[in-house]
């Protein structure tokens, strides 16, 4: 994860990019394809996936964005590879 120089994110949200192998996956099929999907964060979502790094490393920030991609951009979201993950100023 880059972080932000001043860390602005912390105090306003930051966009979200992230690159891979992902999509939705449901009714026992999956919809991955190479992908790049940007979202915006808010601060206390970007606190959440620093933490999530912190308390668990590569596994638990991909879990993290797992669960946030499911419940805010589309249900049964995952991914199969994270090739590259920015975080930068909205």
């Amino acid at each position: 994860m880059k972080p932000l120089a001043d860390d602005r994110a912390a105090r306003r949200g930051a966009s979200l990019t992230t690159r891979g192998t992902q999509g939705v996956r449901s009714a026992g099929r999956a919809y991955t394809r190479p992908r790049t999907v940007t979202l915006d964060l808010d601060p206390t979502q970007v606190q959440a996936l620093r933490q999530a790094y912190v308390d668990a490393g590569h596994t638990g920030a991909l879990r993290w964005l797992e669960n946030h991609f499911d419940n805010d951009y589309a249900a049964g979201w995952g991914f199969d590879s994270l090739d590259d993950l920015n975080l930068g100023p909205r």
